[in-house]
């Protein structure tokens, strides 16, 4: 595919080129004889690689587009509903993102397609699934460079999606919905459910882990916010999720990684970062993915809080039978109280008042 995509790729001169020809040698491609057309029609993954190879890699990480071609692009999110890589320029181009925002069914749209990539996950091969941390082949070891980096995979839709969510033009839905109530509400809460369901079964790609509860630490309290029998079940869902599935794996990394460090200069960063995230890459805005060393902290503040309001919210029990209650609990305590207890007594907490009041 990448051989494929090379030699398409020095005949495009420009923007324009993706949307109106396509060059073929023989039978004629899907797609309609654009390049744009059979992006659209490819499953996600090869839609993907052209997306990094036409866009990014040509117009930078925070691309502009023309408002015709933009909106092109809207009309493709609706058109090929199964093509998720598209998500990758919604997150990337600010116009895109705006008009995206003021669909009167944007989290609705957003849920569906989280539920679109849990099934894509599930039917997944493992090799894709096992981690985004080592290096692999001949060409990462000249250049530096991993897997995530060359081809494009699941955890870079889940990416693309959680940087949608998180953008200033989308990050107020869950708030929004929570005023609406009903259906938007719901909405809402299924959204919790499913990024934490994908995290668990992304657990070994930390970069999309970390935006994963970047989302959850913000939209958790307003999703939950009342004390209702059906969002209860969602609530508790979402918690012994927590305290159960792999999903939890990445809290219990994170306290361990941050607790045993000051966190208070470049070298402390840099060592839990590569705890975390896996070796030091090289400087360069095409190194996708890459995070910067302050993000670690950030990483720890996220996890905090993920943690605290899914606590907070524990007292909602309208509608939700005891017993489950309580085992959902016992879980969540017996899990991360004692990573707690140790971060509380480590370096990170010794060196930073807040978070040893945090932590306390």
């Amino acid at each position: 595919l990448h051989e494929v995509v090379d030699k398409i790729a020095h005949r495009v001169r420009g923007v324009e080129d993706l949307f109106t020809f396509c060059p073929t040698h023989g039978e004629p491609l899907p797609g309609g004889g654009t390049i744009w057309g059979l992006l659209c029609e490819s499953p996600p993954l090869v839609a993907g690689v052209f997306v990094r190879r036409f866009f990014t890699e040509r117009l930078g990480g925070d691309f502009a587009l023309l408002e015709s071609h933009a909106d092109t692009v809207l009309f493709a999110l609706d058109e090929y509903p199964d093509n998720l890589a598209l998500f990758e320029i919604v997150a990337r181009c600010r116009r895109v993102r705006e008009q995206y925002s003021e669909r009167h069914d944007g989290l609705f749209h957003a849920v569906e397609a989280l539920r679109k990539l849990r099934g894509l996950l599930q039917h997944a091969a493992p090799s894709r699934l096992e981690t985004d941390r080592g290096c692999v082949g001949t060409t990462s070891g000249i250049f530096g460079v991993r897997d995530s980096d060359a081809f494009f995979v699941e955890a870079d839709i889940c990416r693309a999606l959680m940087q949608v969510l998180l953008s200033p033009e989308c990050c107020m839905w869950p708030h929004a919905a929570m005023l609406a109530g009903g259906s938007a509400a719901a909405a809402s809460r299924i959204a919790c459910v499913l990024v934490a369901d994908i995290a668990g079964q992304l657990r070994e790609h930390p970069l999309a882990t970390c935006t994963a509860f970047a989302f959850l630490s913000s939209a958790l309290p307003l999703a939950f916010r009342f004390d209702q029998a059906q969002a209860n079940s969602d609530l508790w869902t979402f918690a012994h999720m927590m305290a159960s599935s792999p999903c939890g794996t990445f809290v219990e990394d994170v306290l361990k990684a941050c607790s045993g460090s000051r966190m208070h200069d470049v070298e402390d960063l840099r060592s839990i970062r590569t705890i975390l995230f896996g070796d030091a890459r090289p400087d360069g805005g095409r190194l996708y993915g890459q995070l910067a060393l302050g993000d670690a902290r950030l990483c720890l503040c996220h996890v905090i809080l993920t943690l605290f309001h899914s606590v907070e919210l524990m007292h909602h029990r309208a509608g939700q039978p005891e017993r489950f209650v309580l085992l959902t609990a016992g879980l969540f305590r017996t899990r991360f109280l004692p990573p707690l207890r140790r971060a509380l007594d480590g370096a990170a907490a010794s060196r930073w008042p807040a978070i040893r009041e945090a932590f306390g």
